[in-house]
């Protein structure tokens, strides 16, 4: 019954992540903040991936978007992975215990809300209200842009065409 129980859990919950529903884990809150704050990390990136790949294609022309950065001189892939590395590092320090401790891993800090960095400079959340509903909003994007990456991904491995050639041909 154990491995039965735990993967009708992670469909559920996988069902009503999607769905939008706030999703039913019997965990402890420090990992449902953990889980979030994944979440919300995902999100902007695959948000910023569903531009960012079509946009690559566009300018670059017959050359997939997937592959764009392994085409790039090995010089400028280890900045980017160092100015990612860092981002992520401090981001780390901010949010996280004292990650050095085993038994202190993947535990946020108490006072951390999750996804929440300080960086507001277009002033969007002023009030609570509407930073619940700017809350929500992200969220939902953020998973159904991740949702649509995958589809841009294996789509493009699978037909060996761009996104952007894809649309254009089928109409």
């Amino acid at each position: 019954m154990g491995p039965v129980m735990n993967i009708a859990t992670v469909i559920m919950t996988f069902i009503s992540c999607v769905s939008g529903l706030t999703p039913t884990i019997t965990s402890t809150q420090k990992v449902s903040k953990f889980v979030q704050e994944a979440e919300l990390k995902h999100g902007r990136v695959a948000m910023v991936s569903t531009l960012t790949i079509p946009t690559l294609e566009i300018l670059n022309g017959n050359h997939q978007g997937i592959y764009e950065l392994s085409s790039q001189p090995i010089t400028f892939q280890l900045s980017l992975l160092g100015v990612f590395a860092c981002s992520e590092v401090s981001q780390l320090l901010k949010a996280y215990q004292y990650p050095m401790e085993p038994m202190k891993w993947f535990n946020i800090k108490e006072c951390h809300v999750p996804g929440e960095y300080s960086f507001d400079p277009l002033g969007f959340s002023n009030t609570t209200e509407s930073l619940s509903d700017y809350k929500r909003t992200e969220l939902f994007n953020g998973r159904v842009a991740m949702l649509a990456v995958f589809g841009i991904i294996v789509q493009e491995l699978c037909t060996d065409k761009t996104v952007i050639d894809t649309l254009v041909g089928g109409m």
